[in-house]
């Protein structure tokens, strides 16, 4: 349950919320709302699936967990910044040690973890967050990350 809200948290505030992160070259400030949504929109459909969603979360938390700048998450990187080692041995599917990416992403569970404000977001029910969507939902999400 604490890795569900460590990483729905990083998740919110790194898209929906677009909130300020430390200054440091590793994690400069946030892309604009419209930057992510594009980079997450991969068809150019304008509207981002939470397929899309999720793996761009996936993308932008490997950043975040990678302490070292490796390109790979350790269980220790990945406890040291709260995460849960059951969790941890869940991804790894190879049961290196070592988390990927792509190890992440093709998990369902990170996926559904990473994409729970999706729902939120998502006003029309029809599986699609537009920009106009997303705006929406940070705004009214604001209050709660000031």
């Amino acid at each position: 349950m604490k890795t569900t809200f460590v990483l729905f948290g990083i998740a919110l505030a790194t898209f929906v919320c677009s909130c300020t992160t430390s200054s440091t070259q590793r994690y400069p400030a946030p892309p604009s709302l419209e930057a992510q949504f594009a980079k997450a929109d991969k068809n150019g459909d304008g509207k981002v699936s939470r397929s899309e969603y999720g793996k761009l979360l996936i993308d932008e938390m490997a950043v975040y967990f990678d302490a070292d700048g490796d390109g790979v998450v350790t269980k220790e990187e990945f406890v040291a910044l709260g995460g849960d080692a059951a969790a941890f041995d869940r991804l790894d599917r190879n049961g290196n040690g070592k988390l990927t990416a792509a190890e992440a992403k093709s998990s369902e569970e990170a996926i559904e973890v990473l994409t729970v404000a999706f729902v939120g977001a998502d006003k029309n029910g029809d599986g699609y967050v537009t920009l106009e969507e997303a705006k929406a939902y940070r705004k009214a999400a604001a209050p709660y990350f000031r």
